[in-house]
């Protein structure tokens, strides 16, 4: 919902500092650079914005983080602002104070994977609050280097045919091949789905993030550093589920599956290479009587047990 500023002379618009989930990628090697990309609700105001970080973590911290990745390196790895109830004297923030610059660094827990939710949850369930579980790295320096992409959902905006994807990394060229790391992730649409005289719901649509095999190489690295959008025609969004298709359930592309895609939605097609899925859900970002797969739709890997509370 909108948070409502209380002061009469104040903004009617504006969002409160929380706590915020960032999928994490890149970063496995020292020269490729460390991602946070936000994981996004379109029912939750503070919620509502697409956006990718390019962050700085410290170098001991980077390495114990690759340490795990190297014996779970299809682990979705998560990072959290610290800020708790507990002790809100951590870092709360708004995702605008990330786009703006506001914020240009914070105090973060980095956790490996996610316990499954509760049966009920309650109307403010956060999976990595400490009540749940505790960080597989924790109170790390999380500096901001740039934003990679900002979006904040249009609820106007109707949902496209075929998804968007946005694609971004860093590479360079080394003997007439393009080499790096490079990550993907559906530019989602946050459609208001209800009539004007309803309580308002918005969707459905999913939330996905992964990384590439490898770099397109019929892409320049300075256009994938920058990002690029294209559209991948092999997903109907609007296809019926139970016929095998709509929107995706589980991770929506194999591992090493090549990818048919149009750069900026236009001929010629141009492939890409699936490389390994962190995170797919319609369960998170979807209103909940939106959610086609009524909750049962979240690709995430478990938390280790160690780390339950």
């Amino acid at each position: 919902m909108v948070h409502m500023n209380i002061a009469p002379s104040g903004p009617d618009v504006s969002n409160h500092p929380h706590q915020h989930a960032f999928v994490l990628t890149g970063g496995h090697l020292p020269e490729h650079p460390v991602f946070g990309v936000h994981m996004t609700q379109y029912h939750c105001e503070i919620h509502k914005y697409q956006i990718v970080l390019r962050i700085e973590l410290e170098a001991d911290v980077l390495a114990r983080l690759n340490e795990m990745r190297a014996v779970a390196p299809r682990d979705c790895f998560v990072l959290c602002n610290a800020g708790t109830e507990d002790d809100p004297s951590l870092t709360e923030m708004t995702v605008p104070d990330l786009a703006s610059g506001a914020t240009e660094d914070f105090t973060g827990n980095i956790f490996q994977g996610m316990r499954p939710f509760p049966a009920e949850p309650d109307e403010h369930f956060f999976p990595w609050a400490r009540k749940y579980c505790r960080p597989a790295l924790a109170m790390v320096k999380v500096r901001i280097s740039r934003v990679i992409l900002w979006r904040p959902f249009a609820h106007h905006e109707p949902q496209p045919d075929h998804p968007s994807y946005f694609i971004w990394g860093h590479a360079r060229m080394r003997e007439g091949r393009v080499v790096g790391e490079a990550h993907a992730t559906n530019l989602q649409t946050a459609a208001l789905a209800t009539g004007r005289f309803e309580a308002p719901a918005w969707g459905p649509d999913y939330d996905h993030i992964m990384t590439l095999a490898e770099p397109p190489q019929w892409l320049d690295p300075a256009l994938l550093a920058a990002g690029v959008v294209v559209s991948v025609p092999a997903i109907d969004l609007k296809a019926d589920p139970a016929g095998g298709g709509g929107i995706p359930f589980g991770a929506p592309f194999k591992e090493g599956a090549a990818v048919t895609t149009l750069y900026r939605g236009m001929a010629p097609a141009r492939a890409i290479t699936a490389g390994p899925t962190y995170f797919n859900s319609t369960a998170v970002c979807n209103s909940p009587e939106i959610d086609p797969y009524a909750g049962r739709n979240l690709f995430i890997s478990e938390m280790p047990r160690e780390f339950w509370t």
